[in-house]
């Protein structure tokens, strides 16, 4: 419907006249205010668009005065006083002409010229420039009432020019009065933002916007620049690993998170891009989450996570890309989705999942630890994209029953192993890893656990994807896998068995089947039914944070309900107790054995042990404990007859033990020291340091524990017959050992022998109240992966030197104790023939005293090796020990 005079704001034409035009009426003013208020999100950006106009300025001047043209420089300065933020820089500068054509115009851009101009020689790599829309200094007007500009053209013969506005639709330009080429733009800033004064705000700003920029930027009188310059991907290394390095920290400094995975961006074509994309630690379960990067153009940051840039399925991929190919906004805070965009998307798919392919070539072991750690989003995101699934299918590993391993591998291992390489074993039933892995192992089978959530769907896939492959799923149908079928005649023997533990079995769904299966020492193994594995994934989807909560709490009531699970048990009719069971008449006994082994099977499953399971568990497990106390009862008549032989064992003990007694009260003839210590490997170290310094010179002494070997019939004796026959003892009080205390008080019986107490430093104040007062050495700890016994010997030998008691019992000894160590740990001869040396010949002097003939036929020694070790473990000895 045309619109007459009135309503498009036009005065009446005459009748069959032409239309009058007319201008647009622009509040220039409003205008101003109204792009600078709404174009930008935030109120700092006024500083990026400041420092890329100064950038542009230098980069101009550069490539138009060529040799000459100085090292570009921005200088941010501060007046807080004046309420001022001025930015200069050393650059092209504008002539009278430029200020009008560009800083004049809205819309008009003299780097958008410039690059053109670029273009048009051909030089596109040149093009590093970034401004292009010609709104950059309405930025300004954000936080400004009046920006002033000083500039001055580096071209000869121009004249320096001010220039002024305060947003109006009018401007001031008049002669100025600066001496060198550049420009400098100064903003009063407005009362409501002069938080903007702050140095560290606008330093954080320069740190956030232009980071990267190749040109320095100095804020007011600092030395070192407010920006870093490069980014790891603007430098050059020597080799790969360091730029991998390097990247790494600069992403675990940069980012909250840490990297997994760290991977250089360098693309040249179809578009330029450089940057670094790493593998977060970060790991959500949700499948609607994304991967992204702050994007940078032309070293100017455009925008932070931006979640577009990355494929869907790279949801746990991070990092920073600079692009000067990207199309931005007119804000210049965000990218366009375009072509060039959705290109560069792919581009970098295409380079994470090239990072992962060689990752899992060159360093299997990371690659598996990176795959465990993003299983849900790996497997998820690749049922989601098959190009995704086509290029990882074959390298994302799956738990065997021989380790991880990808199915590519899987298949070379079955292999390998005789086992068809068309043929993919596999379970997924959550929880039944352990008797699968049991049975494919006793068969000698390679079998896949794709138990976890996604992973039979993910086989399910690849086989489609692979049609040479047959998945063969381990349960019911394919009992000709795991469980063999009895023929009739067999079947026979174990029908009425089979119907008492179905009658039995808690869910009336199950069914028990007589089978054969390897390996034979297992009676029985229960698999989930159908009927369980749909409960199975009813619990997996009760699990699930994308499946909204009233069906959630809808599925887990319902699976509260169930008070049983069916599930199929297989009796092993090679297992000697189901035959045996199978002969049984019934009987209580029989009921309570076969219910005994339906609860050992279900133990194997976690997902059948409900409520309901666990009461029946109960209930047999308490009528077995009866039987038991009954079968006691019983027991107890036979302990009369049992008491008179224990009569007679024990007159037979007593003269045993006045044997053992004569024999132990004598000390030995070299000098004995007793260790009392607990019997605990972690202080094997300490047994062993203290034998290195005691066994060896100058002491030459024994170094027993009680453990070391019995003489007498009970523990108590044997510890005070070690006791009675030392010389010296130690006991370390570090633990606080109760036995180590009833040791000690033994020793207290020989008052004249040295008794020594040692202490681990950091158990010093833990030392009970009645020990405190003693004199006790300590020691450190070592490490308990690899203790230097070496350095803990030492220490004891420091210690141990301060003790006269100990000095003078080294003086009075008269014999040497023959150690196996000492002869080991001086290379005179192997471990088996120290110890039959040390074992005939208790001391030194003893084996010297012997020829070498006499010990090798002592010893049955054949071998001339060993008679000639014998002379020169004799002639080292002797010399050792100074003999």
């Amino acid at each position: 419907m045309p619109r007459n005079s009135a309503q498009s704001g036009q005065a009446p034409q005459p009748a069959n006249s032409a239309p009058a035009s007319s201008e647009f009426q622009i509040d220039l003013q409003g205008l101003i205010k109204l792009l600078a208020k709404n174009l930008y999100a935030e109120a700092d950006v006024f500083v990026r668009e400041m420092l890329q106009n100064a950038h542009d300025s230098v980069k101009r001047r550069r490539e138009l005065q060529g040799v000459g043209a100085p090292e570009g420089v921005i200088r941010v300065k501060v007046d807080r006083e004046a309420g001022t933020i001025s930015f200069t820089d050393n650059g092209a500068g504008m002539t009278e002409q430029e200020v009008k054509d560009y800083l004049s115009t809205i819309g008009r851009s003299g780097t958008d010229a410039f690059r053109r101009n670029l273009v048009q020689k051909g030089r596109q790599a040149d093009v590093t420039v970034i401004g292009q829309f010609g709104i950059g200094l309405l930025s300004a007007f954000i936080v400004a009432d009046r920006v002033v500009v000083e500039t001055l053209s580096w071209q000869a013969n121009h004249s320096p020019w001010h220039w002024e506005s305060s947003g109006e639709k009018t401007y001031d330009l008049i002669p100025g009065e600066r001496q060198d080429p550049g420009s400098t733009v100064t903003l009063f800033i407005n009362d409501n933002y002069r938080d903007m004064l702050l140095l560290e705000e606008l330093r954080k700003a320069i740190r956030k916007y232009a980071d990267f920029l190749p040109v320095s930027i100095y804020l007011n009188d600092d030395e070192a620049p407010a920006n870093a310059v490069n980014a790891p991907w603007h430098k050059h290394y020597n080799n790969p690993k360091d730029e991998v390095l390097e990247m790494a920290m600069f992403v675990a400094r940069r980012f909250p998170d840490n990297p997994l995975s760290t991977i250089p961006i360098h693309l040249s074509k179809p578009y330029k891009v450089d940057g670094v994309l790493y593998v977060s630690d970060n790991r959500i379960p949700d499948i609607n989450t994304s991967g992204f990067v702050d994007i940078y153009q032309s070293r100017m940051f455009v925008m932070e996570a931006n979640r577009e840039m990355l494929p869907s399925w790279a949801k746990f991929v991070r990092g920073i890309i600079d692009s000067p190919a990207l199309t931005l906004t007119a804000s210049r805070d965000a990218v366009q989705q375009d072509a060039i965009q959705k290109e560069i998307k792919e581009q970098l798919g295409h380079e994470v999942i090239r990072h992962l392919t060689q990752l899992s070539k060159d360093d299997p072991t990371r690659f598996q630890q990176l795959c465990d750690w993003h299983h849900y989003h790996m497997k998820g995101m690749a049922l989601r994209d098959d190009n995704f699934f086509r290029a990882v299918a074959d390298l994302i590993p799956f738990e065997t029953n021989q380790g991880p391993m990808s199915l590519s591998t899987y298949f070379e291992a079955a292999k390998s192993q005789g086992q068809s390489e068309t043929d993919l074993l596999y379970f997924d039933e959550r929880g039944s890893a352990t008797q699968f892995y049991m049975l494919c192992d006793a068969r000698k089978l390679l079998v896949v656990d794709a138990s976890q959530v996604f992973e039979d769907d993910f086989l399910e896939r690849y086989g489609r994807l692979h049609p040479e492959i047959k998945l063969r799923q381990l349960n019911i149908g394919e009992s000709n896998v795991i469980f063999e079928a009895l023929n009739p005649e067999e079947h026979k023997e174990f029908r009425q068995l089979e119907q008492e533990f179905t009658r039995g079995m808690p869910d009336r769904r199950s069914v028990a089947k007589a089978v054969r299966f390897k390996p034979e020492s297992i009676p029985a193994l229960s698999v989930l039914s159908a009927a369980a594995k749909n409960r199975q994934k009813l619990q997996q989807a009760g699990d699930n944070v994308m499946i909204p909560e009233e069906v959630r709490k809808l599925v887990k009531d319902v699976l509260q309900g169930e008070r049983s699970v069916p599930v199929t048990l297989y009796l092993n009719a090679d297992n000697p107790t189901v035959q045996q069971l199978a002969k049984m008449p019934p009987s209580e006994d029989k009921i309570d054995a076969c219910m005994a082994i339906y609860n050992n099977s279900i133990m194997l499953i976690n997902q059948v042990l409900t409520a309901g399971n666990a009461e029946v568990i109960f209930k047999s497990f308490s009528r077995v404990i009866d039987r038991m106390i009954t079968q006691t009862d019983r027991a107890q008549k036979l302990e009369g007859q049992i008491t008179k032989l224990r009569l007679q064992i024990d007159d037979k003990d007593q003269e045993l033990r006045a044997q053992v007694a004569a024999q132990n009260d004598s000390q030995t003839e070299h000098i004995s020291c007793f260790v009392a210590m607990p019997f605990d490997d972690k202080f094997k170290p300490l047994l062993e340091a203290l034998k290195m310094v005691l066994e060896d010179k100058p002491y030459g002494w024994e170094v027993i524990r009680a453990d070391s070997k019995l003489l007498g019939l009970t523990i108590s004796a044997n510890v005070e017959a070690h006791i009675a026959r030392s010389h010296c003892y130690l006991a370390d009080i570090s633990d606080k050992n109760p036995n180590v205390f009833l040791e000690i008080g033994a020793m207290g019986h020989y008052k004249g022998r040295p008794l020594i107490y040692l202490c681990r430093e950091d158990a010093q104040e833990e030392i009970a109240a009645d020990l405190q007062g003693n004199l006790y050495h300590p020691y450190s700890q070592w490490d308990l992966e690899k203790p230097d016994i070496e350095t803990l010997a030492q220490q004891l030998r420091s210690e141990l030197e301060r003790r006269p008691d100990l000095d003078s019992l080294k003086h009075s000894a008269t014999k040497t104790f023959l150690s196996a160590n000492v002869l080991v740990r001086n290379n005179q001869c192997d471990r088996p023939l120290a110890e039959k040396i040390s074992k005939t010949y208790k001391t030194v002097e003893a084996f010297l005293a012997a020829s070498s003939e006499d010990i090798a036929t002592t010893l049955n020694l054949t071998r001339n090796a060993e008679k000639g070790a014998i002379a020169d473990a004799q002639d080292f000895l002797k010399k050792h020990f100074g003999l």
